[in-house]
């Protein structure tokens, strides 16, 4: 009897270890349930943020590609800019060429007039000393004839 009673104590203890056991699987398959439902939400969580990270990306790639013709556009315009500029630079700088050419040559005409009006100037000068010198001495001869 003795291994009865033993047999039937074990029998009782795994019956007690069954239902403890069956206690935490129901415990464990709560707990699952929950971690499904928790999975879930986080696939959703996820599912948004990652449509929002696509569309801020799509945003961006947006952006990006206004900036860069934006940013094409301004190179072009500094381009054409800067070729207006060295254009007009090259007329000036031909324009002050022409001019320099055009000044030197009135400024020989001017200087070739100014050396004959010295010229003249000092052909009168002299003239007039000559004369200044003369005409005292026909005066002076005439007055004694008359």
């Amino acid at each position: 009897m003795s291994e009865d009673r033993e047999i039937i104590e074990k029998i009782v203890r795994l019956e007690a270890g069954k239902v403890q056991i069956q206690h935490e699987v129901d415990k464990l398959d709560a707990n699952l349930m929950k971690l499904t439902e928790i999975a879930g939400d986080v696939k959703e969580l996820l599912a948004v943020h990652d449509n929002r990270l696509d569309s801020q990306d799509k945003m961006i790639e947006t952006l990006m590609s206004k900036h860069d013709k934006d940013l094409d556009i301004v190179h072009e315009r500094i381009d054409r800019t800067n070729t207006k500029v060295d254009d007009e630079g090259e007329k000036i700088l031909a324009a002050l060429a022409s001019h320099r050419t055009q000044s030197a040559s009135d400024n020989k005409e001017i200087l070739g007039k100014i050396a004959q009006l010295q010229k003249f100037y000092w052909m009168a000068v002299g003239a007039l000393t000559v004369l200044t010198f003369i005409i005292p001495i026909i005066l002076k001869y005439w007055v004694n004839i008359i």
